[in-house]
Order: structure tokens, then C-alpha cells, then sequence
């Protein structure tokens, strides 16, 4: 997804550390459990309680100077079938890389205590991890941003891009997420032998991933910045994202026209979960950070 720099630089200017919410002239708004769910599909429900990880690591893996992410595939990656301990390596490399984008550029063990539960097939709310460190990853821009500093950190800037892009579709006139194509993982010939390689989306998360980004500019970012500190013309705000969620398939497991049925328990769950006040958990990556916070 290509990033919108100036979007999410002004936005950041706006988030309230104390609130975990941003304060826009329209009121506050902020990134929910239920838009990690219709965004990403990731689990919120399953229980959070650190004492159920493992306590100590099963495999060790080399992260320091050796030359890499390219080099840390080369020496976990077999040749045989798909053992546990590259199914893990290979976990490490994608939470690390493309899901909480830490401040890091190379191989790290700061997810590994996560990685294992996942790949031990534990259930485990990934979402609330997730959420939690998109707030604090604004909670540190923001200070950035008090102090004069440059932003300049890691974190899961691609999820709040997806949420902003959402809720401001009608303030830059975007075109109608259902007119969205998402790039196939292998293209298709049709019936007229022309290649295909996009396809229609299937979820809010795979639409709103869709939009071109900008590199950071003085005059989009007062753009955007004008926008959220004058509030966005009452004709173009955005209430209820997800109206038209019965155009997409996913997430499978929870659908709004679900929530009042006592047929459809996952999809009641799944709303009461998101909707219900709690606890964050974010700080249990080892390394140097090993205590843990929450949000």
C-alpha cells in the first residue's frame, strides 16, 4: 500500500495521548476493535493473558549482523517440508515486516513470544495486540511531535492509513470502495485471452488499501491539516463506515445483520467484544522492552 504521508502526518498532530482518540473539529474519532475486525479479520475475541505464553522461547534464532532479512530467510529457510521452526521464523519475519512494522529494519525477536502462539495454533487475540500498538505508536509520535522532533517511528502506520482513508473518502471525492480491485496473488487469462491481475475486493480492509498515497508535501499537508482542524463539510463526514458491508465477503465471521440473532454466536461475540471497554495489551515483545504495558 502506497503511503499518504501528508494524511497521516497532519492527523497525527490531532491524537490525544490521554484519550487514545483523536480530537478533530467534528469530535473525537478513533481506530476500534470493530474496525480491526472489518479491516483486517484478525481475532479480538480469544483471551489476552500474557501467563498463558511460553515463558521461555523453543528455538533460538540469529538477528545481529548477519546481513539482513534477505540472509535471516537464507538460514531458516529448509528444504524439506515446513518445520516448526521455520513455520516460526517465517512468522517473526511477517509480524516484524508487513504487520507492527517496528522501529527496527532487520530481523528481530521482539514478536517471538507471539509468533510461537500463533504457530502452536493458540487461540490469541492478535487484533488487540495490534490496536494496542497503533495507539502507541501515536502515543510516541505525539510526544515526538510536542518535543519539536521529527515523527520518524516504527509501528502499524498502515492500519491507521486504512482507517483514515475510510473515513475520508468524500472529503477527496475517492472513488466507491466496491469499484476497488486488489492485485491478484497469480493473474488469470479470460475468455478473451487477456491477462488479469487484479480482482474485486473482498473486504473494507482490501478497498480502502486500494487509494494512492502521496509523499509528504508543505501544501497537501496544510490540505489535510485545514481539514481535520476545521472539521470536514458536514455533506462529506462519514458516521457509519461499514453501511454497506453485505458488498463484501469478508470478514466471514462477523456480519452486522448477525448481531441481534441468537442463530449467529460469533458475529454476537465478536460485536460485545469490540464494544466493551478494556485493557490493551501491548508491551510483551523481549529484546530490550520486556515489561509489559498496555493501553
Amino acid at each position: 500500500m502506497a503511503k499518504d504521508e501528508p494524511m497521516m502526518s497532519a492527523a497525527s498532530y490531532f491524537w490525544s495521548n490521554t484519550l487514545n482518540s483523536f480530537l478533530f473539529n467534528q469530535g473525537p474519532m478513533t481506530p476500534t476493535l470493530l474496525d480491526v475486525t472489518m479491516l483486517t479479520g484478525l481475532d479480538i475475541t480469544s483471551s489476552a493473558n500474557p501467563v498463558n505464553m511460553n515463558v521461555k522461547n523453543r528455538f533460538s534464532f540469529k538477528t545481529r549482523s548477519i546481513g539482513g532479512w534477505t540472509c535471516f530467510i537464507s538460514m531458516n529457510m529448509g528444504t524439506c517440508p515446513v518445520t516448526s521452526r521455520e513455520h516460526t521464523a517465517f512468522l517473526l519475519m511477517w509480524s516484524e515486516k508487513f504487520l507492527f512494522c517496528g522501529p527496527s529494519y532487520g530481523p528481530t525477536t521482539n514478536w517471538q513470544h507471539v509468533v510461537e502462539a500463533l504457530e502452536e495454533k493458540k487461540q490469541f487475540p492478535l487484533g488487540k495486540f495490534l490496536l494496542g500498538y497503533l495507539y502507541q505508536t501515536l502515543n510516541l509520535a505525539s510526544a515526538r511531535i510536542a518535543s519539536g522532533s521529527a515523527i520518524n517511528t516504527g509501528g502499524p502506520w498502515w492500519l491507521l492509513q486504512t482507517w483514515l482513508n475510510l473515513h475520508t473518502m468524500r472529503v477527496v471525492d475517492r472513488p466507491a470502495l466496491t469499484k476497488a480491485e486488489f492485485p491478484r496473488s497469480q493473474p488469470i487469462i479470460d475468455e478473451d485471452g487477456q491477462e488479469i491481475t487484479t480482482r474485486r475486493c473482498m473486504s473494507f480492509g482490501e478497498a480502502a488499501s486500494t487509494y494512492a498515497g502521496s509523499k509528504l508535501s508543505d501544501e497537501l499537508f496544510k490540505d489535510w491539516f485545514g481539514n481535520f482542524y476545521d472539521g470536514f463539510p458536514k455533506d462529506s463526514r462519514i458516521w457509519f463506515a461499514y453501511e454497506n458491508f453485505a458488498n463484501f465477503e469478508l470478514p466471514a465471521d462477523f456480519r452486522f445483520d448477525e448481531i441481534n440473532s441468537d442463530k449467529f454466536e460469533k458475529s454476537r461475540e465478536v460485536f460485545s467484544t469490540a464494544i466493551s471497554p478494556c485493557i490493551l495489551l501491548v508491551g510483551i515483545h523481549q529484546g530490550r522492552n520486556i515489561q509489559i504495558s498496555y493501553e
